[in-house]
């Protein structure tokens, strides 16, 4: 399974491509000022969601335009303050036992993410038909 992730101040947004699903949750009030902060926040909750519905043993390519994100996933190193996020994406996948990796995405290659995270759900689907 596919999914593409994206965050902005406001919001955070993810895209499953293979059924056109797309996700969306407004930023915590309590969440530090870091993008980067917010962009592993969204990719927690894609790889809950995609755990959740995917069968055991399966692969999950998580895709983000933040390479700080990548770096955290990659590593399994980061900052005190993201210690739960990457513990919780971690624990999630070995109980649900998915393969997954993060990888890096260009910006301009992650729209229909990008819109989504901005609470623009009109767009999508221009950057959907261009994809394809």
């Amino acid at each position: 399974m596919i999914v593409y992730c994206n965050a902005c101040p406001k919001g955070m947004g993810f895209w499953l491509p293979e059924t056109n699903s797309r996700y969306y949750a407004a930023t915590p009030a309590d969440t530090p000022l870091l993008i980067y902060y917010v962009e592993a926040l969204c990719v927690l909750a894609a790889t809950s969601h995609c755990c959740a519905i995917m069968s055991p043993a399966q692969k999950l390519l998580v895709y983000t335009d933040n390479m700080n994100v990548v770096d955290i996933f990659s590593s399994l190193r980061c900052h005190p303050e993201f210690n739960n996020i990457l513990r919780d994406a971690i624990s999630t996948r070995v109980k649900a036992d998915i393969d997954m990796r993060v990888l890096h995405v260009a910006g301009d290659m992650n729209g229909v993410a990008d819109t989504i995270s901005r609470q623009n759900f009109t767009l999508p689907h221009v950057f959907l038909a261009e994809s394809q």
